[in-house]
């Protein structure tokens, strides 16, 4: 499995450099199949499993995804739990430049449309921006990494309400999506590579457009990390309810 993840991680390094030469014959579904098939690899081998909830009643449409950060594996995660839900495969991340340091993931992201933003470059920012409206306009969900960056300590970070800006602006709904369980899963401690771990991805209900639009970005940002942090201390309190139980039996 090892050596087949490999190989196919020199293959999607070979394709994204000719997907960024000439899009032509590259389909958006075939791409999304390579990349969720390379993720379920990915999590075999790092011995973690993704359990998800709320994604059944999830629309085709575009919405915003606004997504906790804990780790790297976040983005693999994602794209695991919607392997199940084809309608969801349309799926355009937002992540900051730096990860373009790495070019097996920079590559894997390339296939699939990430948009890559530089914080320090306000003309950068803008770019990224327009590119998310035009990603939306044909037919595109975005997802967003509200915290800005991972956030290690076991609570939700700061919520960054100008992630929040392509909603507004798009009018589409917001899914608020709560990761627990990926923290320490891409750190070099090997009590953490050695044990099987499980992710959870909950989807919280859709906030339409008419529930957020009349009150300021920042309120709005204000929100939803109540009720993202509320699940996911519900969660937590559920994991180690079921791991006590694990050491009884």
């Amino acid at each position: 499995m090892g050596i087949s993840l490999l190989l196919s991680l020199w293959r999607i390094k070979t394709k994204a450099k000719k997907y960024k030469r000439d899009h032509s014959g590259f389909f958006l579904d075939d791409r999304f199949r390579m990349i969720m098939r390379q993720a379920s690899k990915l999590l075999y081998l790092r011995r973690v499993k993704v359990k998800c909830q709320g994604f059944n009643g999830l629309p085709s449409t575009p919405v915003i995804y606004v997504v906790n950060h804990k780790s790297n594996l976040d983005s693999v995660a994602l794209l695991k739990a919607i392997r199940n839900y084809e309608q969801l495969s349309k799926l355009c991340f937002v992540a900051k430049k730096e990860i373009q340091k790495s070019q097996l993931i920079s590559s894997a992201l390339d296939i699939i449309d990430t948009i890559f933003i530089d914080r320090d470059n306000p003309r950068a920012v803008f770019e990224a921006y327009e590119k998310q409206i035009q990603a939306v306009n044909e037919g595109r969900s975005i997802v967003v990494f509200i915290e800005g960056h991972r956030y290690f300590m076991d609570q939700l970070g700061e919520f960054k309400a100008a992630a929040l800006k392509i909603a507004y602006k798009t009018y589409k709904p917001i899914v608020p999506i709560v990761i627990y369980g990926s923290s320490g899963l891409m750190d070099k401690n090997k009590d953490n590579l050695n044990k099987k771990r499980t992710i959870h991805i909950h989807a919280l209900n859709i906030m339409k457009h008419n529930a957020y639009a009349t009150s300021k970005e920042e309120y709005a940002a204000q929100y939803l990390k109540g009720i993202m942090q509320e699940k996911y201390n519900e969660m937590k309190q559920l994991d180690i309810k079921n791991e006590l139980n694990t050491l009884e039996e």
